[in-house]
Formats: C-alpha cells, sequence, structure tokens
C-alpha cells in the first residue's frame, strides 16, 4: 500500500479502534488531516510522540476514514495508541509492525 506523499508499506495491522482524530504528525498540537469513524482499521507503522492518557507514546500511522484540513494528504497520519485496540495482554508497539521511515 502507498500513501498520499509516495510511501510504500508492505506490512500493515488490522484491528478494532477507537473513534480518533488523525493528526498529520505524531502530536496531538498537529493539524488534524482526517477522522477515524469506523472499526476495525489498519495501521502501517509506529512511531513515537507525546504520551496518550494511558501514558503510552507509541503513535500509530494510517489513513483517516474521513479526509480532514490537509486534503492533499488524503487523511493520512497518526493516532495515539489508546485508540488502538490490541488483543489483550499485546504490547505497544504491536510486535512485528515496522517503525515509520521517517522518524
Amino acid at each position: 500500500m502507498r500513501d498520499a506523499i509516495g510511501n510504500v508499506f508492505t506490512k500493515a495491522l488490522y484491528c478494532d479502534n477507537l473513534p480518533s482524530d488523525v493528526y498529520a504528525r505524531a502530536d496531538f498540537a498537529s493539524p488534524v488531516s482526517g477522522w477515524l469513524k469506523l472499526s476495525p482499521s489498519w495501521f502501517t507503522c509506529f512511531t513515537t510522540g507525546p504520551a496518550d492518557t494511558k501514558g503510552n507514546k507509541t503513535w500509530y500511522y494510517t489513513q483517516g476514514d474521513q479526509v480532514g484540513s490537509m486534503p492533499k494528504i488524503k487523511g493520512w497520519g497518526n493516532v495515539p495508541a489508546e485508540v488502538v485496540q490490541l488483543p489483550a495482554g499485546t504490547p505497544h508497539p504491536f510486535p512485528d509492525l515496522p517503525r515509520c521511515p521517517w522518524f
């Protein structure tokens, strides 16, 4: 799969998720590039950023179900780990999911 700026991903995590803003960068102060409204969703890689309300600094890269304030990137961006509903006992970041190449 390829994102709107040309990055290619060969793996993805498919799992349930909570509705969420999708941020252009792994930062709550970043512009909202889209929204996750449906579940399950897919997540192509992980990075780190500010801690979410559960204290986790892992963020996952995905494409929102709806495009936000940056239409050129087509809803691609990051969500904090608390949005990604991993199976019970599975740690963040999800094992074997690659780290995002730009971080």
